[in-house]
């Protein structure tokens, strides 16, 4: 690769960051969460326990070849990248 000028290079994304007062959003809906539960007189073998997580069909690669040098690194995908599915984890108490 270093005779034709080419490297591995590896695409760059942006993380989401968690708000500054998450600490106090959270602590303000678990106390909705535990108020809701105790006017409603919620048994906790009733309370189930869920998350959801959105997939695309189409997850591209991280690295590619690109000559060594450029600024922007394209990756291919199938078009599929903007439908996706979702999974659903859910636990009983």
């Amino acid at each position: 690769m270093k005779r034709r000028n080419l490297s591995i290079r590896t695409r760059t994304t942006v993380s989401q960051q968690l708000p500054k007062d998450y600490q106090e959003k959270l602590v303000t809906f678990r106390a909705y969460c535990k108020k809701k539960i105790t006017e409603k007189k919620i048994r906790p073998e009733h309370i189930t326990k869920m998350d959801e997580v959105p997939l695309t069909f189409d997850i591209p690669v991280n690295r590619t070849v690109e000559k060594t040098g450029t600024s922007t690194v394209s990756v291919r995908t199938t078009g599929n990248e903007k439908s996706s599915f979702t999974v659903v984890l859910a636990l009983p108490g």
